[in-house]
């Protein structure tokens, strides 16, 4: 995985820049894409849900309990 603080890195497929090349009118194949991607030195960095370790925190749904009462009472 790619680390967002150190390096260059793009979560974006090559499929997808090469589409928003190819929107601005820049005709290009993806295999080129990709070998100036690397020639940059960027590299994926992909979402990953992590494993939680240890307990829950019994506290960990205040924050959203309240943003929902919150909600419900400006809606009424």
């Amino acid at each position: 995985y790619g680390s967002p603080e150190g390096g260059k890195w793009t979560s974006c497929s090559l499929r997808k820049i090469t589409k928003v090349l190819s929107d601005k009118g820049i005709s290009i194949e993806k295999s080129t894409v990709q070998r100036i991607v690397r020639e940059l030195g960027y590299s994926r960095q992909k979402n990953r849900k992590m494993e939680q370790v240890g307990d829950p925190d019994p506290d960990r749904d205040v924050q959203f309990e309240f943003i929902h009462s919150e909600t419900d009472n400006s809606l009424k």
